[in-house]
């Protein structure tokens, strides 16, 4: 968009200086605001616009005014340049925080229209390369767009709050284990692992202590997974036989184990005497 205005544009001091390059980058994107110099005082005290301006040139100021708002976000969009994103920054917030006000009409009273402005500019820097442009899509329905979207954002926080019960918020609590908690883990885990030693060895020098035929009974079904119909004809013995050799087998291991590990005479007499002999 070129302006009927041919002279460059200049830095000028206050409290928003428009610098050296940023006033290149604008004139080579053929922008040229009228009166820059006043609209940059603008930003410390908007009585500096002539009162004495007609219906037409407002009009045509603040036309301009967008214009320069739509530049600046594009050379942003573009060329991420920091320093045009920081100008419109200041040019802008008042005017979106007026206008936020205004919308909410102290409907929200737990709502801090700084916390909404501030996400809504976090906004426009997440989606700046969805900003088009131009002058079909300028800056300042765009931005107004993210500030409703962030309010909306807001109050849908605060309702979830206040309608959610205890059940809810534990769903949102941190579930990790702290150092305690993993040194107890820790000291869990080895005692497992110690103690899954221990029972081995009890289990294998039990094994050892067996019958011969004991020995091969369990080896037979629970290692190596035969049938009972061919551990019996191994063995000589029907299927109740195998089943009743099984039981005993297991008993014996059990309290050899039981044995092993040193549990006394009157723990090991207090195991089930009569268990299913099918197993």
């Amino acid at each position: 968009m070129r302006s009927a205005c041919n002279r460059p544009l200049r830095a000028t001091p206050g409290p928003a200086p428009l610098s050296q390059s940023l006033a290149g980058a604008l004139a080579r994107r053929g922008f040229c605001p009228l009166r820059l110099e006043d609209l940059t005082r603008e930003l410390s005290d908007p009585s500096h616009r002539a009162p004495s301006l007609t219906d037409s040139a407002k009009r045509e100021a603040a036309r301009q005014e967008r214009q320069l708002e739509t530049a600046l976000m594009e050379l942003f969009r573009d060329e991420g340049s920091e320093a045009a994103f920081h100008f419109l920054h200041a040019r802008v917030s008042r005017n979106l925080r007026g206008w936020l006000v205004h919308c909410m009409r102290g409907g929200y009273p737990a709502i801090d229209p700084a916390v909404v402005i501030q996400e809504a500019w976090y906004g426009m820097v997440r989606y700046a390369k969805s900003f088009k442009g131009g002058a079909s899509h300028p800056f300042r329905p765009w931005a107004r767009t993210i500030v409703c979207n962030a309010l909306r954002s807001q109050i849908t926080w605060i309702r979830r709050m206040e309608t959610c019960d205890q059940r809810t918020l534990v769903n949102h609590t941190d579930r990790r284990r702290g150092p305690s908690g993993v040194a107890q883990d820790r000291e869990f885990e080895e005692s497992l692992r110690r103690d899954l030693l221990i029972l081995t060895l009890a289990v294998g020098a039990a094994l050892k202590g067996l019958s011969p035929r004991d020995r091969g009974v369990l080896q037979s079904i629970e290692v190596e997974g035969r049938g009972r119909d061919q551990v019996g004809r191994d063995l000589g013995l029907g299927l109740s036989g195998v089943k009743m050799a099984l039981h005993r087998a297991r008993k014996r291991l059990v309290m050899a184990v039981a044995k092993n590990l040193g549990c006394s005479s009157a723990q090991i007499a207090r195991f089930p005497a009569k268990t299913r002999a099918a197993g």
